[in-house]
């Protein structure tokens, strides 16, 4: 594992940096005036009223069939994708939200699938909605736990070239208000995360106690397992089953690249 110092304590410079060269490429000469465009179509504001609210780093619209992100979207998009595999064959995002990167995955000419699950069905709703919309024969959204799909990964199309997981792991440990399914072990996590990933998972969470949540924080630090939730911790078990780099920020947290051993 490439050496890490204190992962989730640089949200200065750095991370600013990371999301501010992403920029060289003109997003309010493109991206921006379409965004704040007017609608085309009644079925356009519709989509349009259900694409937007939390949380607000995934933000887009449609436009005459095309994604236009927020700029706070976009800027993290170059960043993630940028660690998209050149032949995209199959993608998993873990808490896919309203689907962008499920979207953005599946318009790699060779990718034969592209899932999002999640536990909260009005997202997968708006997905499922945005699908018929855009027609897009390779993308799929399910209502499903992590350990669900880790169980019957060929069942769901699986194992994936590429999964992704951007600020869900900490559900995924302590559980939410959406979900009560918890399994406060990295490893548990982490063994799942290997046996549905291919090739390579993408990776940034919050890491740290004094990081989460407030809807989970009390839970999590009257919890047995309050000592083991460090990105040292984490780290350690990751090496297990990946090589780990740090690429850069997205927002106050690191991106990971995580190769599978």
């Amino acid at each position: 594992m490439e050496k890490i110092d204190d992962i989730s304590k640089k949200p200065g410079a750095l991370h600013r940096l990371s999301e501010s060269i992403v920029n060289l490429g003109g997003y309010y000469r493109s991206y921006s005036a379409d965004f704040k465009s007017a609608p085309t179509s009644d079925e356009e504001r519709e989509l349009d009223s259900l694409l937007a609210g939390y949380p607000r780093n995934h933000d887009y619209r449609i436009r005459d069939g095309k994604l236009i992100p927020s700029y706070r979207l976009y800027c993290r998009e170059r960043l993630v994708t940028a660690l998209f595999p050149k032949d995209m064959e199959s993608f998993l995002d873990i808490g896919c939200c309203r689907g962008y990167y499920v979207y953005k995955a599946s318009e790699k000419p060779q990718c034969r699938l592209a899932l999002g699950i999640d536990v909260f069905e009005p997202f997968l709703s708006i997905s499922r909605q945005l699908k018929d919309f855009l027609g897009r024969e390779n993308v799929a959204f399910k209502m499903a736990a992590l350990d669900e799909v880790g169980e019957d990964a060929v069942g769901y199309g699986g194992p994936f070239q590429t999964v992704m997981t951007i600020g869900t792991y900490h559900y995924l440990f302590w559980g939410s208000s959406r979900s009560d399914k918890a399994f406060f072990d990295h490893r548990r996590i982490l063994a799942l995360l290997a046996g549905l990933c291919g090739e390579r998972l993408i990776f940034s969470a919050r890491l740290e106690m004094d990081r989460l949540p407030e809807e989970i924080a009390a839970k999590a630090e009257a919890h047995e397992k309050a000592d083991t939730y460090n990105s040292a911790e984490f780290l350690r078990v990751a090496s297990e089953f990946f090589k780990v780099r740090e690429v850069g920020f997205l927002g106050a947290y690191p991106l990971l690249l995580m190769i599978k051993k």
